[in-house]
C-alpha cells in the first residue's frame, strides 16, 4: 500500500526522530480526530506514545484520550513499576470503558544465562514471576512479555534451548495455576550488552514447543522479525499454533505503519483473517503526531 494512504502530508514531511506531542497536550490544543467507533482489532497504544505521566490522573487522561479516538486496548512494559493503588485505579478504568489490558514485562531476567542460573538468579525469577501474577489481579490482564536470558555465541544453540526448558517449567508452574500467559520475546538486538537467547520466531517456537506449556507461548513482534530475517507472513504462519501476542512497529525507525518498509495492512488482514483476536501491541515510537498514529491505524482498519 503506498505510503501516503497511511500518513498525513504533514506527518511525512517531519523529521524521523520527531517524538510526537501527548494525547493530553495534543488534545488540549485541538480535539483529537479518530471517532469513538472502535477499531476492528485491538490495537493497543503504548504509555511511551504519550509520555509517561507523574501523576495517575494524567495517566488515566492519557489511556481516556486513546479510548475516545477509537482504541480499546492498552499496553505498558513497565506498568509493574506502578504502585498497586495506581495498577488497581488502571484495572478499574480498563473495566469501566471495556478495554483489554495487553503485555507488561514480567522479567528479563537480569541478564541470566537461564541454562546456568545460579540459585540467586533462579530465584530472582521466580519472586518476579510471583509479582507478575500479584500485578495481574490488580489490573485483570493475561499476558505477560518474558525475556528467557542470554545466550553463547560458540555453543549450539539447540543444545541452550534444551537447557533453559527446566528454568522455563519453573516460571510456568507460576503462571500455569494463575491461568495466565508469558510470551517469550525474540529480540533483533542485545540486552545488558549480551546476546539474547532467542532472535527470530523460530527460535521462540521451537522453546515454546519443548517447554510445552499452556503458559509457555510466543510473542511475535514484526519489528523484530523483519530486522533479522523478513518473510514476516511465511514465517508468523510456521509458528501459529505457538503465537499468543503479537506487536507491531515498522522498518527502519521502528515508528508507526506507513514510515517504512513493512505493508502492516496485508499482514494484519492476513493475521486476521486467521482468527487472531488478541492484543496487537503497538510497540513502536510515533513520527509526527499522536493523531499521525491515529491516521495510519485508522487507515489499516479502513481495508480490514
Amino acid at each position: 500500500m503506498d505510503r501516503r494512504k497511511f500518513v498525513t502530508a504533514a506527518g511525512s514531511a517531519l523529521a524521523l526522530a520527531g517524538a510526537g506531542k501527548g494525547f493530553a497536550q495534543e488534545a488540549a490544543e485541538k480535539e483529537v480526530k479518530g471517532g469513538s467507533e472502535p477499531f476492528k482489532v485491538l490495537f493497543a497504544p503504548t504509555a511511551k506514545h504519550f509520555g509517561q505521566h507523574k501523576t495517575i490522573e494524567e495517566y488515566l487522561g492519557t489511556m481516556q484520550q486513546a479510548h475516545d479516538a477509537g482504541f480499546r486496548a492498552w499496553e505498558d512494559n513497565w506498568l509493574s513499576r506502578r504502585s498497586p493503588g495506581d495498577q488497581e485505579k488502571v484495572g478499574e478504568f480498563l473495566r469501566s470503558n471495556g478495554m483489554t489490558m495487553g503485555v507488561t514485562v514480567v522479567t528479563t531476567g537480569g541478564g541470566a544465562r537461564w541454562a546456568t542460573a545460579s540459585k540467586e538468579q533462579a530465584d530472582g525469577i521466580l519472586k518476579d514471576c510471583h509479582a507478575a501474577v500479584e500485578v495481574a489481579k490488580r489490573v485483570g490482564h493475561k499476558w505477560f512479555t518474558l525475556i528467557p536470558g542470554a545466550r553463547v555465541e560458540d555453543e549450539p544453540l539447540e543444545a541452550q534451548l534444551k537447557a533453559t526448558v527446566d528454568m522455563m517449567k519453573r516460571c510456568s508452574d507460576i503462571f500455569d495455576e494463575a491461568g495466565l500467559v508469558y510470551v517469550m520475546e525474540p529480540l533483533s538486538h542485545p540486552m545488558g550488552g549480551k546476546p539474547v537467547l532467542l532472535e527470530t520466531f523460530k527460535h521462540g517456537y521451537e522453546l515454546a514447543k519443548l517447554v510445552d506449556r499452556p503458559s509457555c507461548k510466543l510473542l511475535a513482534d514484526f519489528y523484530h522479525q523483519q530486522q533479522v530475517g523478513g518473510d514476516l507472513i511465511k514465517n508468523a504462519d510456521e509458528c501459529w499454533d505457538q503465537i499468543a501476542y503479537i506487536q507491531y512497529g515498522d522498518v527502519p525507525g521502528r515508528k508507526q505503519p506507513g514510515t517504512g518498509e513493512i505493508n502492516y495492512a496485508n499482514v494484519t488482514k492476513h493475521i486476521k483473517d486467521k482468527g487472531y483476536t488478541g492484543v496487537i501491541g503497538l510497540e513502536h515510537g510515533v513520527q509526527g503526531s499522536s493523531q499521525d498514529l491515529i491516521d495510519s491505524y485508522r487507515a489499516i482498519d479502513a481495508v480490514l
